[in-house]
């Protein structure tokens, strides 16, 4: 009966042999291989670009509209599409009419997202890149801790711009 005591120490090498790596990937490198397939796709997307000068960089996108897409909400129907998986949530939505001057309206909205870093940063990115009337004015991460539910959360603060010509 005691035989089984001489092979508890090979038992247990097996079992940190076996788990150690599995365990590693899980919870340390998962994340950042993701991150870094993520980060070579947008690099790869950059380079189609071409290269950037300061005289190539003119932004040449019309960003005034006749369509309130900011006080109407129609900026949350135009980035649906990455919302409904349900990855990222929009937990505030505040928009805001600037100042009139010159027959030209600004309209300012804030978003709040909340989710994981990548779908948010997939958000921005359609926001940037499909929504031609506006334009994304800042953003700020912020990690926070959810008390009720004993986890972290990262929120993401979106200010966005659009000009709209007033009706003459």
């Amino acid at each position: 009966m005691t035989g089984g005591k001489h092979y508890k120490g090979i038992v247990l090498l097996g079992l940190l042999l076996v788990c150690l790596p599995v365990v590693t990937w899980k919870f340390a490198l998962a994340g950042t291989y993701s991150a870094m397939r993520e980060t070579s796709r947008l690099n790869r997307a950059l380079a189609g670009y071409g290269d950037f000068t300061p005289e190539s960089i003119s932004d040449s996108r019309d960003y005034t509209t006749d369509g309130d897409i900011i006080t109407e909400g129609l900026i949350l129907d135009m980035i649906a599409e990455c919302i409904k998986t349900g990855e990222v949530k929009v937990t505030e939505y505040q928009p805001y009419t600037g100042e009139n001057s010159g027959g030209m309206t600004v309209k300012t909205a804030e978003m709040t997202l909340t989710g994981g870093y990548i779908p948010i940063v997939r958000v921005l990115e359609e926001l940037e890149n499909n929504v031609q009337a506006c334009r994304v004015k800042s953003v700020e991460f912020e990690k926070t801790r959810e008390l009720r539910e004993n986890r972290s959360v990262l929120k993401a603060s979106i200010i966005v711009q659009q000009v709209i010509q007033d009706p003459t």
